[in-house]
């Protein structure tokens, strides 16, 4: 039941996510046709600034026309007052870079910037009657201009003339009252294309030109954010002034107001790719047209436009709901990741359900396993301990005997001739009983330590004369093997702290079974107990406390029972560690035999273990060492 309701409501939140996206489409579908609106607004709005430059050109030719006395300017007329006004012209109006004067009769002036330099360009003489002659007599003079006067100096260079008065540009300026504007170029540049704007001065004898440079006015429109749309703007009589769209040619027609658009394709002839119609803007989107280009389909608006008096044309394609289908794109891949999530969910689900049921069986199983091996763990300590205590208790009853027979025995010395072979052989006998009966007490004490029964007795008692009773209990015997039997203690830190507290018994059971494996190991040099004090350190005591963890596994599985017991531990050497009456004692016992391989040297604190390479011809039963690991692992 549960699952089934976690799944109910992604399962419900499908549908309503599927209505949202089409609601979201429908929403950017109408903002997509209203920035298309925008961005035609505003470029029309941006060729509508430049129309005022139009009109500059008109009114220099009426001012012009207000001063002519007769049909035409003579030269120094111009020279001297038409002259500084187009100068004045080309300094004050913003973007033009030429400004002409050119009679019907070949009196011609101009100023033009090139590069960053302004010159002069002018014609003294008029067109001669004689046709034939013309082309010999008929000069003009290049000069370079002051560019904050417009004085003319330096040298004058003669260029090849230009009949300008035979372009039609010119005569249609001729006719018109309100100005003409067309295409032309630069005089003797021939490279940088001009927006030319002429008006007539006095009728029908001369006419006023200013040029502006194309690039400078179809860079308004770079500063617009087309949206990822491509523009071509041309004229209606074909020319083009602005094309980025790669690989493609437009013509267009005025005739039936169309745009043909035609696809390069690198390698093959051109391919036609449609019509697009060119209707105003009268306040909402025109007409568009889809065509497939280079396998991407684009819309296409196009409508005329009217730059600084030119009649012209744009064209704008948009990628073809290029935001429309990234959303529907990007809200499908959605759904799908949520169908996916979903899906993966129910596995999530369905997953968790089989690992909590594995998880819960194998718990089961594991609990009714450590049942079973808890009861014959158990029942394997009762035995044990059961055999322990029998044998204990049989060892007990021997080590009874034992001294009754050491008694006996120490009896009848008195009653036999010393020196004598029953002497020797009393003598063998007591020394045999000894051995068995310290055998007997090893076993013994064994015992207890595995049945948990030796009692520590905490007394206060002298470390020194310890030290001096152990040291002095094995010197004979070092002494009749050779081997020399030192007590070291240092720096005499001992002897500055010689009052201990602790169970004087088991600590020289300790130290005796150590010095009496170290004598008996020794066949020459010396053994020594070397011993000192100093204050305690708690790095020591965390290092001591981290050997008594056995494995990695049972300090995991003992982990929470024992970390208040690591705190208490932690705090109470904390406190030992700031009593100034606290001190640590280090005993060493240290000898020169033949010592004890690397590889045995972990087995030789076990029970009944003895190494072969070093105990052959010594005796003893491999529990001295065993015990010492027992009491200090237990007790220490």
């Amino acid at each position: 039941m549960a699952v089934a309701a976690i799944l109910a409501i992604p399962l419900s939140v499908i549908p309503y996510w599927y209505h949202m996206i089409e609601v979201i489409e429908g929403k950017v579908d109408l903002e997509s046709h209203t920035v298309h609106y925008q961005l035609m607004s505003e470029i029309e709005n941006t060729a509508k600034a430049t129309l005022p430059i139009n009109s500059s050109a008109v009114n220099l030719a009426r001012v012009f026309s207000s001063t002519l006395q007769g049909d035409e300017f003579c030269f120094p007329f111009i020279e001297t007052q038409v002259a500084p006004a187009l100068f004045q012209a080309l300094s004050t109006i913003p973007y033009l870079s030429q400004a002409s004067y050119i009679g019907l009769g070949g009196l011609f002036f101009s100023y033009y910037h090139a590069g960053n330099q302004t010159l002069a360009v002018y014609s003294n003489t008029t067109f001669p009657t004689n046709s034939s002659f013309r082309e010999h007599s008929y000069t003009w003079y290049t000069q370079p201009a002051n560019s904050d006067t417009g004085k003319l100096y330096g040298g004058i260079t003669i260029t090849k003339p230009f009949n300008a008065t035979n372009a039609s540009w010119f005569q249609k300026s001729l006719n018109s009252t309100k100005g003409y504007a067309s295409l032309g170029i630069q005089w003797n540049s021939g490279k940088e294309n001009l927006f030319l704007n002429t008006a007539s001065v006095g009728g029908v004898r001369g006419v006023i030109s200013l040029g502006i440079p194309v690039k400078a006015l179809t860079d308004f429109f770079s500063h617009t954010d087309f949206h990822g749309a491509s523009m071509y703007l041309g004229t209606t009589d074909g020319k083009v002034l602005v094309q980025n769209m790669a690989n493609t040619s437009i013509t267009y027609a005025g005739n039936n107001n169309t745009a043909s658009v035609t696809v390069e394709l690198e390698g093959t002839q051109n391919v036609y790719a449609g019509d697009v119609p060119c209707n105003p803007n009268n306040g909402r989107i025109n007409e568009t047209s889809v065509l497939n280009i280079g396998g991407t389909k684009f819309k296409f608006y196009c409508s005329p436009i009217n730059i600084v008096g030119l009649e012209s044309v744009y064209i704008l394609a948009f990628p073809n709901r290029e935001l429309e289908n990234t959303v529907h794109e990007t809200s499908k891949t959605a759904l799908v990741l949520l169908i996916v999530m979903l899906v993966t969910t129910v596995f999530a689900l369905i997953a968790f359900v089989c690992i909590v049921g594995i998880t819960k069986w194998r718990e089961l199983r594991m609990c009714s396993v450590l049942i079973k091996q808890m009861d014959a763990t158990q029942q394997a300590e009762r035995k044990s301990m059961n055999k322990s205590l029998a044998y204990a208790s049989a060892t007990h009853d021997v080590r009874a005997a034992l001294g009754g027979i050491i008694s006996l025995i120490e009896a009848d010395y008195k009653e036999v001739t010393p020196g004598s072979e029953l002497d020797k052989n009393l003598k063998l006998a007591a020394t045999c009983s000894k051995d068995l009966l310290e055998l007997m007490n090893s076993v013994l004490d064994m015992s207890k330590i595995e049945a948990g029964r030796m009692q520590l007795t905490e007394v206060e008692f002298s470390l020194t004369e310890l030290l001096e009773d152990v040291a002095d209990l094995f010197h004979p015997l070092g002494t009749k093997k050779g081997v020399e039997v030192v007590l070291d203690f240092c720096d005499g830190s001992v002897y500055k702290n010689p009052l201990v507290k602790g169970d004087r018994g088991k600590l020289k059971q300790i130290l005796s079974n150590l010095l009496s494996n170290a004598v008996k190991f020794t066949m020459d040099g010396h053994v020594s107990i070397r011993a000192w004090a100093r204050k305690p350190s708690i790095e020591n005591s965390i290092i001591a406390s981290n050997q008594k963890i056995s494995s990695f596994m049972s300090w995991i599985s003992c982990l929470f029972s024992k970390q208040k017991e690591e705190v208490d531990d932690l705090n109470e050497i904390q406190k030992i560690k700031q009593d100034p009456r606290c001190m640590e004692f280090i005993i060493e016992v240290d000898d020169t035999g033949k010592g004890i391989p690397k590889e045995k040297r972990k087995s030789v604190f076990e029970n009944y273990v003895q190494v072969k390479e070093t105990a052959a011809g010594t005796g003893g039963t491999g529990l001295g060492l065993g015990i010492v690991q027992s009491l200090v692992s237990k007790y220490v």
